[in-house]
């Protein structure tokens, strides 16, 4: 509804299900830290099923990090920006790069997100520069820009 707010007609699969052949879109977002791997083994079916309707190779494929930064920004940012650009490959290295992770109470961390953090008693902020993502420790490590300590 948000998108819809500002101006964007979106299509969900059942939208586009009925039609016959591909769908022009100008692009697909997705939810990178719940839906692609390296987060989860598989692409799940709706994703799978999605990408038989579109033209894989002239559409851009992005993380929904790029809607809500064309938002915060009050712009709509370049679809071929590498940031927020998604691949449906199966990733299954060990280290992975990635523009965002979900967190236990729900919420997302995104590359470029500042921060507010504890190292000891004292209190930081900084800016999430990457987030590189460990399979095998099943979690990941902040590379992070310190902005500001409270010591």
């Amino acid at each position: 509804m948000t998108l819809e707010a500002c101006g964007a007609t979106v299509r969900v699969l059942s939208d586009i299900r009925g039609g016959k052949g591909q769908v022009d879109v100008d692009c697909c977002l997705f939810n990178q830290a719940a839906d692609l791997p390296p987060h989860v083994i598989s692409l799940p079916m709706h994703v799978t099923k999605f990408v038989e309707f579109i033209d894989q190779t002239n559409t851009p494929l992005l993380d929904l990090a790029w809607a809500h930064q064309s938002i915060i920004q009050r712009r709509c940012l370049p679809l071929d920006n590498e940031r927020f650009t998604v691949s449906l490959k199966d990733n299954m290295c060990n280290l992975c790069e990635v523009n965002s992770i979900k967190r236990k109470n729900g919420g997302r961390l995104e590359t470029g997100d500042f921060i507010q953090f504890s190292r000891g008693k004292n209190v930081s902020y900084g800016r999430i520069m990457n987030i590189l993502w460990e399979r095998q420790a099943k979690g990941c490590k902040l590379e992070i820009q310190l902005l500001e300590s409270g010591e």
